[in-house]
This record gives C-alpha cells, structure tokens and sequence, in this order.
C-alpha cells in the first residue's frame, strides 16, 4: 500500500475505453474516490476536523451538536416576545375593573334595590295569608293541652266553656294556656296517624302494598285541601268578615282525622262498630265545630248600624253566617266517611 504525505492512499486513475472516458460524470466520481478517508483512519479523520475552526465553533465539548445561535444567525429567527413586566396588577383583575367601573357599579346597587323590594312585597304578601310567624303560635302546646283537647273533641257535650281567652294585649293566649284555642299539631299527628291506621287495615285484609299507601295518603292530603279552599272561597263569596284565619280553618277541619282514626281502629276490634262509631264521631265533631265556629263566624257581625236599613243588613247577614256556619259543620261528616268507608 503506498501512502501520500497526508496518511491517504493514493488511487490512480484508470483509463477507460469509449466516449463515457471524457464525461463529466466519471471526473466527478473519480474526484470524491480521492478524496475518501479508509474506514480505519477514521479516528485520525475526526480529529482533525474537529481542529479545524468550522467544527470546533459547532461542536461542545461534552460532544453534542450546537449550532443553534449560528442557525440563528444564518436565517435571521426572531426571538420570542417576552410579556411586560411593568403593568400594574389590576389590569389583570377583571373583578377589580367590573367593580371600579362607575355603570357597572349603579347597576349592581340598582340590581339590590330591586332585589330587596321584591324581598319586602313577598314577605307582605306571603306574611298576609301563611305566616311563619304566626304558624309558631298553633304548636305552642304541652301534653296537658294534648290530652284535653282530645277529650273535648271525644266528649264535647261535657265542656261548658267555650269562649277563648286573651291577654291584656288582646292578643289571644296560645293552646298550652287555653284549651279552646285552636292548634296545628293534633291535626298533623292525627292526619300521620290516620296514613298508619290506613296502611294496617291494608295488611289486616292482605291488600297492603307501598303503593296503594302513597295514593291514599295522597288523596287524604288532597280532599283536605280541597275542604280548606271551599271554605275559604265560601267566606270570600258570601263577603263575611270573621276572626277565622287561615291557619285556624286548617286546624278545625285536621281535627276530624282523630275521629276517623278511631272509626278505623273500631273497624279492626269489631268489624260491624265501623258504622256505629262513624254516627257517634259525626255528631259529636258536628257540636264541637258548631260552638267553636260560633264565635268566630257569628261574633263578627257586631257593628253598630248607621242607617234605617241597618237592622235588615244585619238580621240578613246573620243568616250568612248561620247558613257557613251550618255548611262547614255538616261537612265534617262527609269526609270522615268518605275517607274511611273504602277499608
């Protein structure tokens, strides 16, 4: 093997024969075969390109690549914009701009305002037909209360006092103070009680069923307001002005679901004392509806007349009130055998 001075062999070249000997093609191959380093000088090779000036700017010398600034450099990259560090921080709170704006700040106030009107005409508006606050006063009861009422409500025929009492504030007393005073926790213990009452008599005849349960409970609670609403509508109607509230409409009507729940459990005891307990209950419920009633509904008409007609208004209003009077009363019957006859 002969070897130049630079440690490269020395290729000859060869002659060849036909009109491809003077191309182009074959002087340029012949050229890169020269200038081609054998495969076991290739460490010496490296060397000494890595000494030369163009790699050792494009070489690092853990012997990675970099050449990215001379890239840079070559085709002009721009560089990434970096934010600015010199804007205040409330710029970038859209919460603190919304509230320094002035419109937005009258619209938020205005907005409250309305809000709180709204508020105010609920509350006097709800407040005039279904107070929460009034409702307190129909669960203000102790278990002495609990006790006669029921016993009243059994045996009204012994009670000899009916009035009901008020404070010096003519305020009326609440029930635990005063045994006529309606309230609103017998009626809702006694209309649970009856949904039990219902769903044993069921099991007794083998027809019970979670779901026969919730449309008899269902329409307990919907015939009951029904009755409230007809005798709201029917004191609206006939135009009578009575201390009847509301709330005392639904606690005098909730009272007869103690009767039903006893015509029931008489039903259980002895199959045949179902009708005879239902006459009992609807005579004695229809009396003590009537002397409650009577002074709320009748005790209303007692202004004092201003004119010559003054004594028939007043004798024609009576009647009015008798004849609600009497509806309401005889009403009381109706649902407690429409209630429990089906069991």
């Amino acid at each position: 093997m002969i070897l130049n001075k630079n440690g490269r062999k020395n290729v000859t070249t060869q002659n060849f024969d036909g009109p491809i000997a003077n191309s182009t093609a074959v002087n340029q191959s012949m050229n890169f075969t020269q200038n081609m380093p054998y495969l076991n000088d290739t460490e010496q090779f490296f060397n000494e390109q890595y000494n030369s000036n163009s790699y050792a700017q494009n070489f690092s010398p853990n012997g990675f690549y970099d050449n990215q600034g001379a890239n840079d450099q070559q085709f002009g990259t721009v560089p990434v914009p970096q934010p600015p560090t010199n804007i205040p921080p409330q710029l970038f709170n859209p919460a603190q701009n919304f509230l320094n704006d002035p419109v937005a700040s009258m619209a938020m106030k205005y907005g409250s305002n309305l809000a709180d009107q709204g508020k105010e005409f609920v509350q006097q508006n709800v407040d005039k037909w279904f107070s929460v606050s009034k409702l307190k006063y129909y669960f203000a009861v102790d278990t002495n209360y609990v006790a006669k009422k029921l016993l009243i409500i059994l045996f009204p025929f012994l009670n000899r006092d009916w009035s009901v009492k008020y404070t010096q504030g003519e305020v009326a007393c609440p029930p635990k103070l005063d045994v006529n005073a309606p309230d609103m926790y017998i009626p809702v213990m006694a209309f649970v009680t009856y949904i039990l009452m219902v769903g044993v008599t069921l099991g007794f005849e083998d027809r019970f069923s979670p779901e026969k349960l919730g449309i008899y409970a269902s329409s307990a609670l919907g015939w009951f307001l029904i009755e409230v609403l007809i005798i709201f509508l029917s004191l609206q109607i006939l135009s009578i002005k009575s201390a009847l509230t509301t709330f005392d409409i639904m606690a005098f009507c909730g009272y007869k679901y103690f009767g039903m729940i006893l015509c029931l459990l008489g039903q259980l005891l002895v199959p045949d004392a179902y009708y005879f307990v239902l006459l009992y209950m609807s005579l004695s419920f229809t009396y003590f509806m009537v002397r409650n009633l009577k002074l709320m509904i009748l005790g209303g008409n007692s202004t004092t007349a201003q004119n010559n007609s003054a004594y028939e208004n007043q004798s024609y209003g009576n009647k009015r009130r008798i004849y609600l009077l009497l509806f309401i009363s005889l009403l009381q019957p109706f649902f407690m055998w429409w209630l429990t006859y089906k069991f």
